[in-house]
């Protein structure tokens, strides 16, 4: 899967998904990451309650993509911080979070 068949995959799930109805505003920008899944994808939409962005990790082939995490995060929150840490980690949910 190349960067840019992540960014279409993950503006397509959007649309289609939970956030169905919102307004993507911006284009994919798409992250190589250093774990796997390979990419992650971020695209700033909006809604009723104002702007956020769309979030995807994803890889695999384009044809059978392997999905980690759909979510998305308010506009305020997307710092450089988050986009290393979405960059670098895998959400690990356990006791000690």
């Amino acid at each position: 899967m190349t960067a840019g068949q992540a960014g279409t995959l993950c503006a397509k799930e959007h649309r289609t998904g939970q956030s169905a109805g919102d307004t993507q505003i911006g284009q994919p920008t798409v992250y190589e990451r250093s774990v796997s899944p390979h990419w992650y994808v971020t695209i700033l939409a909006e809604n009723e309650f104002g702007q956020y962005y769309q979030e995807c990790v994803l890889g695999g082939p384009e044809s059978n993509p392997e999905w980690s995490l759909t979510q998305g995060t308010p506009k305020d929150q997307m710092t450089k911080a988050h986009i290393q840490q979405m960059r670098t980690q895998n959400e690990e949910f356990d006791a000690d979070h």
